[in-house]
């Protein structure tokens, strides 16, 4: 991956890779995936099941997850742990909360406490993008679609 394409935008996807994109379209951006897993999940109505891929690119620690929409797998999520990832041309990975704060304050925010004492996440529910800190340091960015702006075609 070039620098310009890893840029984070909420909602939106990262860099030249889009929520809404195939396996195929993600592929030929990114080449091929270091590991996939499948599996299957269980909906509210028992009769129909929805499928999931997980792709892990390991060097560039990248992880996405392919969701099966309309019989076709769609990207609907995007995790990042290195430090090369930017949010307004601001590196995030390995800075502290206490640090990033001011970089983040357009994503209105809001604490979410897990259960080990030493996480803690900042999400915001109107880009679906959440922050995970381990020891006050910035360790994952996660984020998903917003319905509204996937192009599905």
């Amino acid at each position: 991956m070039e620098k310009a394409e890893k840029n984070i935008y909420p909602g939106k996807g990262l860099g030249e890779v889009k929520f809404g994109m195939t396996p195929e379209q993600v592929e030929a951006i990114l080449g091929k995936p270091s590991e996939i897993e499948t599996g299957d999940f269980e909906v509210p109505n028992e009769e129909e099941e929805d499928f999931f891929i997980t792709w892990h690119y390991d060097e560039e620690e990248i992880s996405m997850e392919f969701e099966k929409i309309d019989e076709v797998f769609r990207l609907v999520i995007l995790s990042v742990t290195s430090e090369e990832f930017v949010y307004n041309g601001q590196s995030l990975i390995g800075k502290t909360w206490a640090d990033l704060k001011p970089h983040l304050s357009d994503l209105h925010l809001s604490k979410d406490e897990v259960e080990e004492e030493s996480t803690f996440v900042q999400f915001s529910d109107l880009l679906n993008i959440s922050f995970w800190f381990e020891e006050e340091v910035l360790t994952e960015v996660q984020w998903t679609q917003v319905l509204s702006d996937v192009d599905m075609n």
